[in-house]
Formats: structure tokens, C-alpha cells, sequence
């Protein structure tokens, strides 16, 4: 090879002389692949669908917004309402606890973008670098109000956390109790429940007076670990923030003011983690809390569950519902990975079949002539 050629070196690699295979599908190399997906599939969706099938789930719905039973206090308009949950199979624990909205879009692009992923995790951003998080930066920002407008380079009057997602956090609140199928609750009396065995609220709101000692449930773990231990801080100081318990501001009303409106929620509340992690679809449940080691949800005893109901769903012709279950290690109750897996092995069985009786029926020859559509090479 001369000094100056671009002829690349004579070595198998640079010359695509290395070993190599390559596989012709022929039928039977075909109708065999069919069949073991087949034989593989199908036993995995049944064991799926079986499992699946051991989960316990319950689900109730409710979306009481009679001004009946509707209080306006610090926090906003609240309806308590009750529903109950007769259990027909033991539930073993770990039992877990969801809430479920419908009609919900928080995918949509404007609402998804508005946050502040730099600010929730505890960085300093001043007023010009929360663009993203328009129009719910500041007091009155949501009503086009320049009034309490920071200044470009200052964090003082700017909500911690800022954004739409954070403004509609889900703010119903759930109380537990277990009874015996013969006992009602009810928002007049509810002596007959004795005391709940699991009462949520959110960090920013005062701590329920009901709330008991020893709670059978925990919102430890609800949250993905990476979002408590990295993305979601304490705000950096100077910013609008709420006291856990004592939620002194709201959005959409002046520091101090006393106008109705969403509480801000404590950037460290696990329950705001779990609602800052948008769902895909309008239909979506999350993570409320988790009955570790309680198995008093035995078959018999009825579910009661007082509901305080803060957060409307008329206005965007949404539903909601409160769904307790258990988990199998496959997960929650979901038929349709298992029909999936199924459908497709029984697809591969039926394709298999017919390329076998094809193959068998109208293959071609193996002989020389018909190779080569009847005609020899010369």
C-alpha cells in the first residue's frame, strides 16, 4: 500500500471480513418462534390475571358540595361528609389508600410547566427566573395584579412554592374509623365510631384534635425517596411560605389578608410530593396513605370514612373517589397486562397453526428445480 492511500488496512475488521451469521426465517425457523411466545406468554398473563385476582380493592365515590354541610373557615369553604366501605374479604396488610380524580388534565402543557423545579429544591430564584411558574407567582398574579409585583432581581412577595400545580394541590382531608356492619356514622353524631384509627391532613393545616397517639397509618413512603431526598427542600429563606400547622398564607390574597383561597402547601409534605408528580391521563389515583401493620380490615367490619372536602370538581364536570386496597407482586388490581400477555400468546398459538397447515399443505419443494422457479442456473 503506498505511503499516501486511503485504502483502509488489509484486517478483517477494517476490510468487513469478520465472522458473521445471519439467519434465513424459513418457515419452520418462523412457525417455532410463533409457538414458543406462545408457551411463554400465555402461562405469564394467566399467573398475571390470577394475581391480580387475589388483590382486595374497594371503591367509593363522593363529591358532597351541599351547602348544607359546608363550613367557610381560615382555610377555605369545607363540607364534611361521611361513606362508608362494608369489607367481604380480609384485607392483609399493607393496605394502602388512594384518592381518584376524573376529568383532570395534568398533562396539559401550560399546567405541567408551571413550577419551579430549581425553587423546590431549596435554590434561590429570584422573581425574573419563575417565568415558568405564570401566573401564580405572587399575591394577586392569578387576577393580572401588578400591585404586590416583586421587583426582577427580589424573592420577597413570591410564593414558595409558585405555579399552577402547586396552586390546585388536592386539599381533601380523610379520617378513618372501623366499625361493626350494624353501626352508622354520621356528620350529627359520630360517638358510635369511638376514635379513628387513621386521620390525614396536610403539614400546612392546624394538627386535628381527633388525630390519634398511635396512628394504624403513615404517609412515610408515599413519596419516591428520590423526591425526599433531592427534589423537594425547605424554601430558601425570603420567600411567602407556610408554618407546618399554622397555615398563615394563602394564594390569591395579600400576606396577612384574610380573603378565601387555596392554603400554600409545605414544600417537605409528602403528600404535596405525590401531587407534584403529574399524572398522563385525566383519570388518575395517587397515593394517599399506607396501612403498614393494621389487619383489623377483616371481613365483616364496616369502613367508615369523614371526609372533609375541600377541593371542587363541579366547575371541570370531574368525580372523585377514595379507593383502599391491598397489592399482589404483581401490584395493584390491573387485568389489562395479563389479558395483554394473553391475547397475544393466544394470537402466536393461532398464527403458528396456520403457517403449520400452510406449510405442510402448499410448501414449497425442496428439490433443485423448484429453488430456482422451475428453470436451472446455467
Amino acid at each position: 500500500m503506498s505511503k499516501g492511500s486511503k485504502k483502509p488496512a488489509d484486517t478483517p475488521f477494517k476490510q468487513q471480513r469478520l465472522p458473521a451469521w445471519q439467519p434465513i426465517l424459513s418457515p419452520p425457523w418462523v412457525i417455532c418462534c410463533f409457538f414458543i411466545v406462545a408457551v411463554v406468554f400465555i402461562p405469564i398473563g394467566a399467573l398475571v390475571i390470577v394475581a391480580s385476582g387475589e388483590v382486595v380493592e374497594y371503591e367509593v365515590s363522593y363529591a358532597n358540595e351541599n351547602s348544607a354541610t359546608c363550613a367557610t373557615t381560615a382555610a377555605g369553604v369545607a363540607c364534611v361528609e361521611w361513606v362508608s366501605i362494608d369489607i367481604d374479604k380480609n384485607m392483609e396488610p399493607p393496605v394502602y389508600m388512594y384518592y381518584k380524580l376524573t376529568n383532570f388534565y395534568q398533562n396539559h402543557r401550560r399546567y405541567a410547566k408551571s413550577r419551579s423545579d430549581a425553587q423546590l429544591a431549596g435554590s434561590k430564584q429570584v422573581f425574573d427566573d419563575l417565568d415558568d411558574c405564570d401566573p401564580v407567582r405572587y399575591p394577586g398574579d392569578l387576577q393580572d395584579d401588578t400591585a404586590n409585583q416583586p421587583s426582577g432581581n427580589n424573592i420577597s412577595n413570591i410564593y414558595a412554592p409558585c405555579g399552577l400545580i402547586a396552586w390546585s394541590m388536592f386539599n381533601d382531608s380523610f379520617a378513618v374509623y372501623v366499625t361493626d356492619q350494624s353501626q352508622t356514622c354520621s356528620t350529627s353524631d359520630d360517638s358510635a365510631c369511638s376514635a379513628p384509627i387513621c386521620v390525614g391532613y396536610l403539614m400546612a393545616l392546624p394538627v386535628p384534635s381527633d388525630v390519634p397517639v398511635n396512628q394504624s397509618c403513615t404517609s412515610n413512603g408515599i413519596a419516591w425517596d428520590s423526591d425526599v431526598d433531592k427534589k423537594f427542600k425547605t424554601p430558601y429563606d425570603g420567600y411567602i411560605v407556610s408554618t407546618a400547622g399554622n397555615p398563615s398564607y394563602y394564594f390569591n390574597e395579600t400576606p396577612g389578608g384574610s380573603r378565601e383561597g387555596h392554603v400554600l402547601p409545605i414544600q417537605t409534605d409528602p403528600d404535596f410530593m405525590v401531587w407534584m408528580r403529574i399524572a398522563s391521563l385525566p383519570t388518575f389515583r395517587k397515593l394517599y396513605r399506607i396501612f403498614p401493620e393494621y389487619s383489623g380490615f377483616t371481613a365483616g367490619t364496616r369502613i367508615w370514612i369523614r371526609i372533609t372536602n375541600r377541593f371542587p370538581v363541579s366547575s371541570f364536570g370531574g368525580t372523585k373517589a377514595v379507593i383502599l386496597s391491598t397489592t399482589s407482586w404483581i401490584g395493584g388490581k390491573n387485568y389489562f397486562l395479563g389479558i395483554a400477555y394473553v391475547v397475544v400468546g393466544c394470537l402466536c398459538f393461532l398464527l403458528g397453526i396456520v403457517f403449520t397447515v400452510k406449510h405442510v399443505l402448499f410448501g414449497r419443494s425442496n428439490s433443485g428445480n423448484d429453488n430456482f422457479g422451475g428453470h436451472k442456473p446455467n
